[in-house]
């Protein structure tokens, strides 16, 4: 069944965080009409899907009918050397930015023609992502190209220190979260860029929603159950909150199998529905402002709104907006705006607690409830246009407890969207939840397996040495230099 998302519209300003191959990717289809160049010696016509002014093929005799310009003739020296083509992806030209031209090899780089650039994956604010080929390993990764921009390499340098610390410190690689492979420096006329290596991935499960189809229930809860663990290593081993989950940032490890049936009809289905959450750029520990504002908007927790201070509870409410929205391919909270955002939370979830005006602290927050400490909705009653247009989204929503979804999924959901950030469920509480033990069986195992994995890792669980105590040295030193321990060859 194709899953489509009537109405659905996504803030590119709040989008701006999303820092790897969870963004969208590009439509490689068109060819950069400014430059003329390509034009005169022929380029990619997305109309007729050819390419225009290529080289003819040799007849018998191996003589050429031709008399394009990249081919030598009679009255040309056999020698001349053919102009080499470019094709340029349609892709962003702002300020700081890498140009991304197919086929060119990455350049001001230390080992010269080693990455040769092959498709432009996505783009945004903060960096491109290009899929490139390692011509020193012949392996394709994914090469993230930060902005030039002196706060993005800024941004870029803590994420390093970030991914090089869960690389460390998760060894053998047991947990679904990205790990980088190496970084570099490449020069290019926009300025100096940090390029940052990583494994080639599929699909980002919100590309998988929007072109191939929703998720089935068992699909759903060994992703759920797969984010449980990573969660619970973030959050009680390593003490950090990822701040930013949402599909673009969960990636399929592997690509999506095509098959065919009676009726000329084709299905994408997932090969696996193994993932790796990635983009760690705004991660942070416990020492944050708990007036800061994180998290795409669709999946922001009500404290991150209302300015309550947040905790490791942000993400595992984001992680109960995912898991509905990959079964239902909607999203839950599709909306722009504060008010409008709490008024559905309490269309789907039912009155907010009483002691929630109280646990306000910002300024802003108080106008969002009237004198009798309830959700404030007589702006909702007005008869100006947008006033009109959030009543009618809100009263097409339907409560959780409603839907016609399986009840222990129903459970799960709610007790993720706990509107008390106390009670709400925790990271290591989903993987052993009914929901993901009848639909994913295979959960009893695995968590053994998790258990004694953890056992004789990390001992401070048994009440012995930790091997987390050890000091992992930074990636990136405050003297603006690069440790040699955090690159590998």
């Amino acid at each position: 069944m194709q899953s489509t998302r009537p109405g659905t519209t996504r803030s590119h300003s709040a989008n701006a965080s999303r820092r790897y191959s969870g963004l969208k990717a590009s439509d490689l289809s068109g060819v950069n009409k400014e430059n003329t160049e390509v034009e005169k010696r022929g380029g990619y016509n997305a109309a007729t899907g050819q390419m225009e002014g290529a080289p003819p093929k040799r007849l018998s005799g191996d003589k050429r009918t031709s008399s394009h310009p990249d081919t030598p003739t009679a009255d040309q020296p056999q020698d001349q050397k053919r102009s080499k083509k470019v094709y340029t992806p349609h892709q962003s030209r702002e300020h700081g930015h890498y140009h991304v031209v197919l086929g060119e090899s990455l350049q001001g780089t230390p080992e010269k023609h080693r990455w040769k650039i092959l498709d432009l994956i996505g783009e945004g604010t903060f960096a491109k992502v290009v899929e490139v080929w390692d011509r020193k390993r012949k392996v394709y990764v994914a090469v993230k190209l930060v902005r030039a921009v002196e706060k993005y390499v800024r941004d870029a340098k803590f994420e390093i220190n970030m991914l090089h610390k869960i690389r460390e410190d998760d060894v053998q690689d047991f947990y679904p979260t990205i790990k980088y492979r190496s970084y570099f420096f490449a020069e290019s006329n926009a300025g100096e860029h940090m390029c940052i290596v990583f494994p080639k991935l599929g699909f980002c499960l919100l590309d998988y929603l929007t072109r191939c189809a929703t998720f089935k229930m068992h699909e759903v809860a060994h992703i759920a159950w797969q984010m449980g663990a990573a969660l619970n290593y973030l959050h009680a081993h390593l003490r950090l909150i990822h701040t930013d989950l949402k599909p673009e940032n969960i990636l399929l490890e592997k690509p999506c199998e095509v098959i065919d049936k009676v009726g000329n009809r084709t299905y994408n289905l997932p090969a696996c529905t193994r993932i790796r959450i990635i983009d760690f750029g705004g991660a942070t520990d416990e020492r944050h402002s708990k007036h800061s504002i994180v998290s795409t908007r669709h999946y922001r927790a009500p404290e991150v709104i209302l300015s309550q201070g947040w905790m490791f509870g942000a993400d595992m409410w984001s992680t109960g907006c995912i898991l509905l929205e990959l079964h239902t391919g909607r999203l839950l909270f599709d909306t722009h705006d504060n008010r409008e955002h709490l008024a559905m939370m309490e269309k789907v979830l039912g009155r907010m607690p009483s002691f929630y005006p109280d646990a306000c602290t910002g300024q802003q927050a108080q106008p969002f409830f009237d004198r009798h400490g309830r959700l404030d909705t007589a702006w909702l009653a007005g008869s100006d246009a947008d006033a009109l247009k959030s009543k009618a989204k809100i009263n097409r929503l339907v409560a959780l407890t409603n839907m016609p979804l399986d009840a222990d999924f129903i459970d799960l959901i709610s007790r993720l969207l706990d509107f008390n950030k106390t009670t709400r469920l925790r990271a290591h509480e989903v993987m052993y939840h009914p929901f993901v033990w009848k639909n994913y069986p295979e959960s009893r195992r695995e968590n053994e397996a998790r258990e004694q994995y953890e056992q004789q890792c990390f001992k401070e669980i048994l009440g012995g040495p930790s091997s987390r105590t050890r000091v992992v040295e930074p990636a990136y030193d405050r003297r603006g230099g690069y440790s040699s321990a955090s690159v590998r060859p």
